[in-house]
């Protein structure tokens, strides 16, 4: 894949949050901690990165090459619609 051809691709810049690395194994907590413990020690720092729509140049990717595969997915949500995915449905089987 030409660099190129990349760098002409739509994109955005956003912010991807990172734990900072740490000598210990970070851990959050579930449930209201007792006073004095913190309810994670994981520290957060935020790196500003480019995201690319690489979709127009799925059928040229290869996983051997590029080392990840484009895929696409039907899904039965559309996302679009943000009332129809936000609104609570009634279980199936269900007399409401």
């Amino acid at each position: 894949m030409h660099a190129s051809a990349i760098e002409q691709l739509p994109h955005l810049q956003a912010a991807l949050s990172y734990i900072e690395p740490m000598s210990d194994q970070p851990r959050s907590l579930e449930y209201e901690p007792p006073p004095g413990v913190p309810r994670t020690t994981a520290v957060y720092r935020d790196h500003t990165v480019t995201i690319r729509d690489v979709r127009p140049l799925a059928s040229a990717l290869s996983l051997e090459r590029e080392g990840f595969q484009l895929l696409t997915f039907a899904s039965r949500i559309d996302l679009y619609d943000e009332e129809a995915a936000t609104t609570p449905k009634p279980l199936r089987g269900s007399r409401n």
